[in-house]
């Protein structure tokens, strides 16, 4: 517990800090939380699940009501200069930024349908496939330049002749990228026909690739592009052709990679046991629910927000 809490908190673990910002009043719970700083636009936060997951967390700690938490309710590629609590953050050079599970239900609720509905991995397709939103660098958005894009890998793949290749983005709701991207689109898998390929592709969107913990707690194998961004499962701390089969930025050696992956069955079923024995770690939810209750309690104990002055 105590090594993942280094990782998580970083500098703020052992030292105190004092920060200077306007905190927003309290509305439907008595802890504050402060966040217009960091954001283009106001929004009601209260409605989004970052919020959720914050006052879950600290509700049954009522010695944390009085405290004021900094923390961003979004995706995140940027580091922060305070310390914030954030869902992730970039592997280099991450400042004070401070891992927590935010977002929770989107990243762990597919992971622990995968014992429902996962199937043995011989009984598996030999096809890699991947489905995703178009997010990340590309399909003209406000993201910073990235070696891997989606975008670049869809274009590539999409009508690809390869029996063993399925790869297109889900459909398009964003009226705007609907009309341009659309042909590269195809229908919604579910998690359960998703299952039943070998080899799933995981990309980086956003921020971190949301479909990374499930692939990885079942017995398919992730294809990985390099890591960027962490978040609560460590993605810099997963390890190449242990828990994942590593491929080039450009997606140039895919389908080398994966026709070593068709000629080596064995190899593969140690990947996917392995990969899952590292998701393992965090699906014990009293563990997990313990640590982050501890978490907190370090933050609030070395971090104090104050007032900025008034101009």
């Amino acid at each position: 517990m105590e090594s993942r809490l280094k990782v998580y908190l970083g500098p703020t673990y052992h030292r105190t800090s004092v920060v200077e910002m306007e905190t927003i009043p309290p509305t439907q719970m008595p802890w504050s939380y402060v966040y217009t700083d960091y954001l283009d636009q106001e929004f009601d936060i209260t409605n989004t699940s970052y919020y959720h997951d914050m006052t879950r967390y600290i509700h049954g700690s009522p010695h944390l009501y009085d405290r004021k938490f900094l923390f961003y309710p979004k995706d995140r590629v940027e580091s922060f200069p305070v310390p914030t609590l954030v869902k992730s953050r970039p592997i280099h050079d991450h400042g004070e930024s401070i891992l927590l599970n935010l977002n929770y239900k989107r990243h762990f609720a597919e992971v622990f349908d995968v014992d429902r509905l996962d199937i043995p991995y011989e009984d598996k397709k030999e096809v890699l496939v991947w489905r995703g939103a178009a997010t990340g660098y590309g399909f003209g958005n406000n993201i910073p330049f990235r070696e891997t894009s989606r975008e670049h890998l869809v274009r590539t793949y999409h009508d690809s002749p390869s029996p063993h290749i399925d790869i297109a983005l889900s459909p398009i709701s964003d009226p705007a990228k609907k009309e341009k991207y659309s042909f590269l689109s195809r229908k919604t898998i579910p998690l359960s026909s998703l299952l039943h390929h070998k080899y799933v592709l995981s990309v980086e969107g956003n921020d971190v690739a949301t479909n990374l913990k499930w692939i990885l707690y079942s017995n398919s194998i992730p294809f990985c592009t390099p890591f960027t961004m962490q978040s609560w499962i460590l993605e810099d701390q997963l390890e190449p052709w242990r828990h994942y089969i590593p491929i080039q930025p450009d997606f140039s050696d895919m389908e080398d990679k994966l026709d070593w992956a068709r000629n080596h069955p064995k190899e593969c079923q140690e990947i996917a046991q392995q990969g899952r024995d590292y998701m393992a770690t965090f699906m014990d939810v009293k563990a997990e629910r313990l640590l982050i209750k501890r978490l907190l309690d370090i933050y609030a104990q070395n971090v104090r927000v104050i007032p900025a002055p008034v101009n």
